[in-house]
C-alpha cells in the first residue's frame, strides 16, 4: 500500500491519453485512440493442486471492465476478458497475438493489457532471474521454483511483454501487471519509458508498464477492500 500514491500519479497520467478523445470538439490534429482495446486476464483457479488458488482476480477483472466500458470509453466489443477455464496459456497468447495484427488495431489505437493472478521468479542455470506469469494450466510448482525449462513451457514469461509492446501497431500500449515479483517485467524491458502527461496527452507514441512491486515482493490481496491491494488504488485513482 505504502507504493500507492505513485500508482495513482501513473494511472491519472495514462487516463489522459484514454479520455482526450472522449471530450467533444477534438481537433482532428489529436486523432488518436481511434478505437479502445483491452485484454483483461484474472487468473485465480489452477488445474495443479500445489498452486494456491487465489480468491480475488475475477473480481478484479469485471471491476476494470465495468471501469472501461462504463467511465472510460471502451467499446464493450473491444474488451476482452480471460477467466477460470479460459485463461490457459494458449488463450492468453492466441488473445495477445490478436492485438498484434494491423487489420485489427492500428496505429491511432490504443491497447490496455491487465494481468492479475501469480509470478514467480526463477533463478537461471548461469545466474540471474527470470520473471514469469502463472497461467491456470500451468504444471509448475510454485513452492519450488528451480526448473527453468518448466516455466518456460509452460508459463509467459515477464521478458514476454517487452517484445509484444514491439509488435503491438497501437499508438499507446499500457500494461497493469498485478502479480507477485512482477518488477521483474519492467527490469525485463528496459525500453518501457515513463513519459510526462503533456507528452502523452500531446499523442507521442508511448509503452508503459505498471506493476504491483519489485521483482521480490508479493502482491497483497485484500478481501476487506474486495480486490488486490494494486487494483484498488488503481480503480480509486481512475
Amino acid at each position: 500500500m505504502a507504493r500507492a500514491p505513485v500508482i495513482m500519479r501513473l494511472a491519472v497520467f495514462w487516463l489522459i491519453a484514454l479520455r482526450v478523445m472522449v471530450s467533444e470538439g477534438a481537433t482532428e490534429a489529436a486523432d488518436f485512440n481511434r478505437h479502445r482495446w483491452a485484454l483483461l486476464i484474472g487468473v485465480g483457479e489452477f488445474e495443479r493442486p500445489e498452486i494456491a488458488p487465489l480468491r480475488l482476480p475475477g473480481g478484479d477483472v469485471e471491476a476494470v471492465r465495468d471501469l472501461l466500458v462504463g467511465q472510460l470509453g471502451f467499446e464493450s466489443e473491444r474488451v476482452v476478458t480471460l477467466q477460470g477455464q479460459e485463461a490457459t496459456k494458449r488463450r492468453i497468447m492466441q488473445q495477445l497475438s490478436h492485438l498484434t495484427d494491423p487489420s485489427r488495431v492500428d496505429g491511432n489505437d490504443s491497447v490496455l493489457i491487465y494481468f492479475s493472478g501469480h509470478g514467480q521468479t526463477v533463478p537461471l542455470p548461469r545466474g540471474g532471474e527470470m520473471g514469469f506469469l502463472v497461467p491456470r494450466d500451468a504444471q509448475v510448482d510454485l513452492r519450488a521454483p528451480v526448473d527453468p525449462a518448466a516455466y518456460y513451457d509452460a508459463c509467459i514469461g515477464m521478458d514476454e511483454l517487452r517484445r509484444l509492446a514491439s509488435l503491438i501497431p497501437a499508438r499507446h500500449v499500457l500494461f497493469l501487471v498485478d502479480a507477485c515479483c512482477s518488477g521483474l517485467a519492467i527490469e525485463a524491458g528496459r525500453d518501457f519509458r515513463l513519459r510526462s502527461e503533456l507528452e502523452v496527452a500531446t499523442g507521442g507514441a508511448v509503452r508503459q508498464m505498471i506493476a504491483a512491486g519489485l521483482k521480490d515482493e508479493k502482491a497483497t490481496e485484500s478481501p476487506e477492500l474486495g480486490h488486490s491491494a494494486f487494483t484498488h488504488c488503481l480503480l480509486d485513482a481512475l
